[in-house]
């Protein structure tokens, strides 16, 4: 509780630090108040929304944008699947291509809601990066393997792939 309490305090501070409310957020999923993490989420969106670009350049304790993005993606895709994360991970893509789990949520979801192109070309580009991924090896072969299963119709074409 005493976590909770300076979590309060410090969301009660002039300038609000972004970092709190992701924090006061980590902490509600761990209690398994999604949605109440979710707004909280949100409320960090705000502060980022509300602050001038030079204000926020300067500020330590402001979170990046892609990971408050990254987060309610996280949430929506363990509560509502990847259909309702999917925009949150886009946006966060958009934002940090670079960063290896943006880029993996994005793909991760992509792959599960068929869209096997934007999946497989999301995931060449960290393969190129991160050669050896588990991840990124097994979401491509399967990405791969849907998209032709998807493309090919007759029993000839069918009989192709288990050659």
């Amino acid at each position: 509780h005493m976590q909770a309490r300076f979590l309060d305090a410090v969301l009660r501070l002039d300038p609000p630090f972004s970092q709190a409310h992701v924090a006061k957020g980590n902490m509600l999923i761990q209690k398994g108040h999604f949605q109440e993490a979710i707004a909280s989420y949100e409320r960090a969106l705000d502060v980022l929304a509300s602050r001038p670009r030079h204000v926020m350049q300067q500020a330590a304790y402001q979170e990046p944008k892609h990971n408050i993005l990254g987060n309610i993606g996280s949430v929506l895709h363990r509560t509502k699947g990847c259909s309702a994360a999917l925009p949150y991970f886009s946006h966060a893509y958009s934002l940090a291509p670079e960063v290896f789990e943006v880029a993996g949520n994005y793909a991760g979801c992509l792959v599960d809601v068929k869209e096997y192109g934007k999946a497989i070309r999301t995931l060449n580009k960290l393969r190129k990066r991160e050669p050896n991924s588990y991840f990124v090896l097994t979401n491509l072969g399967w990405a791969l393997e849907q998209q032709a299963l998807n493309t090919m119709s007759g029993p000839a074409q069918m009989e192709q792939l288990r050659e």
